[in-house]
């Protein structure tokens, strides 16, 4: 179940993201809301199984924060534009090409998020 609170959903998408230990790809596409291997991005994970369109991540016409804002996904609206997109940044910066450094990376990005935006930082 997806938290509730912009603190909660935080730490929940970190706790998803280090747990699957990579970027959400698809081939050589770039980041998706959901990749291959059952991967997910930082906001593909609040974004629930049944309210998923593959056309989110289509090519031509994939959804951004602002989409994703206006479709009215509980934890998205929870947390807002600012921080949702920036988490999404943290995510989609975060370097998975060198074995292992996408954890370091990741928790570098999302550590710099909980600053900026007043979040305690649990990790």
């Amino acid at each position: 179940m997806i938290p509730n609170t912009s603190q909660e959903i935080f730490d929940y998408v970190i706790q998803r993201l280090l747990e699957q230990g990579q970027r959400s790809m698809t081939g050589e596409e770039g980041c998706k809301y959901r990749g291959d291997g059952g991967t997910r991005c930082a906001l593909g994970w609040l974004i629930p199984d049944d309210l998923y369109r593959a056309e989110m991540d289509d090519f031509h016409c994939s959804w951004n924060v602002g989409d994703l804002l206006r479709h009215d996904f509980p934890a998205i609206t929870a947390l807002g534009h600012a921080l949702a997109e920036d988490m999404q940044r943290a995510h989609d910066q975060a370097s998975d090409h060198i074995p292992g450094l996408f954890k370091t990376t990741f928790l570098e990005n999302m550590k710099d998020v909980a600053l900026r935006h007043n979040l305690a930082w649990n990790f």
